[in-house]
Parts: structure tokens; C-alpha cells; sequence
């Protein structure tokens, strides 16, 4: 989801949303509810990639790694390189998380 758009991406854009604040505390609502379930020696890796619709930038990554963060210990990422743009740019990012003990 890219700050300004309608659609909520939880519902496949079938219903508004309540923007992107809300988008991402709705993020972190699940994983906080998944982590519950995790073993203690759990790993969770989210793919995410900033985005930039009419030279606008919505840093989608960096947001969902600092709210991911409250509920998980980041351990690194890696850099996903595409053949081509999607999104306004040709990489995406694997953000690598372990349950906090």
C-alpha cells in the first residue's frame, strides 16, 4: 500500500481502506497475533520493497521493518534485485526477523 491510496491491500483492494497508518498497524496486529504461535527458535522473513507512483516515494519497507521491530528482533535483510521496474524501482528487500525471547 502506497500512502494517499484508497483500497485497503488486507482485503485484495476490495474495500476502502483506512489509510496507510492503519494499514500498517493492521500489519502489525498479525504478526504480533502469528508470533504467539512461533517456537522460541522461529525466523519470519517478510518480502517488501519501497514504492514510488509518480515520483512520489512510499518507504513500504523501512515502515513494515521499524513496525515489525516492536514485535520481532531484526536480524538483517537481503536485497532482491528484478529485471525490471515494478513499483518505481528494481529491487525489493527480504527483511529477516526472529521472535524475541
Amino acid at each position: 500500500m502506497a500512502r494517499g491510496h484508497a483500497e485497503d491491500p488486507l482485503s485484495g483492494y476490495r474495500v476502502q481502506g483506512k489509510g496507510y497508518e492503519a494499514y500498517l498497524a493492521d500489519l502489525r496486529n498479525s504478526y504480533r497475533q502469528q508470533s504467539r504461535f512461533m517456537r522460541p527458535e522461529a525466523r519470519v522473513v517478510v518480502e517488501v520493497q519501497n514504492l514510488k507512483n509518480d515520483e512520489v516515494i512510499t518507504t513500504l519497507a523501512w515502515d513494515v521493518a521499524a513496525e515489525l521491530s516492536g514485535i520481532f528482533h531484526f536480524l538483517g535483510e537481503t536485497v532482491i534485485t528484478w529485471d525490471k521496474e515494478l513499483f518505481g524501482f528494481d529491487h525489493s528487500y527480504c527483511l529477516l526477523f526472529s521472535r524475541r525471547q
